[in-house]
């Protein structure tokens, strides 16, 4: 096996740029760069309800085989209180423009909270790290991307699914 793997990679031929790679194989994503805005909705388990989200997310390629991408992201989710997420992904392209992707981030919590002193709420925010898995298409046309993605956010024991459109731009 670890042979066959050897074969492999000494067979590729690795051209000396990432954009003459992108160039050579004929391929419709010229650009190494995405920004793009995020709107979608998060499902939480904790609190059952569906909340509108609103995001931007940073993709830039990695390798020369396309496969390989690294991004940010930052999401605001519209609750009673509104809570911020932000986080970093590793992507790998699979099958044409198809994803998977998954890394780490925060989530900035605010609840309300009694006082029983002067029995009144309190506002208070947590901090509480998340990680992220999920799938997507990028649909490329020209500089224009559309990327519909799912997502599940593992957030202590809660499960959120974090569902939407992101539309951006290629640079």
């Amino acid at each position: 096996m670890l042979p066959l793997f050897y074969g492999i990679i000494s067979a590729q031929s690795y051209p000396a740029t990432i954009e003459q790679s992108i160039e050579d194989s004929g391929s419709a994503y010229h650009d190494q760069n995405e920004l793009a805005v995020f709107v979608g909705g998060t499902a939480k388990t904790e609190i059952k309800g569906t909340y509108f989200s609103l995001g931007l997310d940073y993709v830039r390629l990695l390798s020369s085989s396309e496969k390989w991408r690294a991004g940010a992201f930052v999401e605001v989710i519209f609750t009673k209180h509104p809570e911020w997420v932000f986080g970093a992904l590793l992507y790998y392209h699979f099958y044409d423009q198809f994803f998977v992707r998954t890394g780490p981030g925060i989530e900035i919590i605010k609840h309300e909270e009694i006082d029983p002193e002067c029995n009144c709420t309190h506002v208070k925010s947590e901090t509480e790290f998340l990680y992220r898995i999920g799938v997507g298409y990028s649909h490329h046309t020209k500089k224009l991307i559309l990327t519909p993605t799912v997502d599940i956010d593992l957030v202590r024991s809660e499960t959120a699914l974090v569902f939407g459109l992101n539309v951006g731009i290629a640079f």
